[in-house]
């Protein structure tokens, strides 16, 4: 079998950049408001500033590095900083926002997240957000159809 490659669209990880840079650029604006000596909470918008600036940014750069392959035996998943294999016979179950669940080397179940931005909701394709959850979606399927499992949340 070769191996296939699942993967969320070009125009996605884009969409994931547009989205982090808005809020880093809110977090500098707020940042920088605690520098107006008439500011009172100048630690509140600071640390409001810091919130918007990093966490979209980390949830944008996880998204955006998140690959998927599946082989003939195992199902390979690449985050930014890890990775992880997970045999075929190993996974239990695969939920609809982006888990797969498996039993880990020392026999306790384990979890791994195939992406960021899934969220349980409609398949429709009328947002933006369902649109994005689209690629993720029919990646799901494809991997619950792969390691032959039947159970889903």
């Amino acid at each position: 079998m070769q191996p296939r490659r699942l993967a969320p669209p070009r125009w996605s990880r884009r969409v994931a950049l547009a989205a982090w840079i808005a809020c880093a650029l809110t977090g500098v604006a707020l940042a920088s408001a605690a520098l107006d000596p008439e500011v009172q909470a100048r630690g509140f918008l600071v640390a409001t500033g810091v919130v918007f600036a990093v966490v979209p940014g980390r949830a944008a750069v996880r998204n955006h590095r998140v690959g998927v392959v599946l082989d003939d035996t195992t199902l390979h998943v690449h985050g930014w900083l890890w990775s992880r294999r997970v045999p075929r016979d190993h996974i239990t179950a695969v939920w609809d926002p982006g888990q797969v669940q498996f039993d880990g080397d020392r026999g306790v179940p384990e979890t791994v997240w195939i992406t960021w931005l899934m969220r349980n909701g409609p398949d429709d394709d009328s947002t933006v957000f369902g649109r994005l959850q689209r690629p993720w979606r029919e990646a799901t399927t494809e991997i619950r159809e792969w390691a032959g499992v039947t159970n889903a949340l």
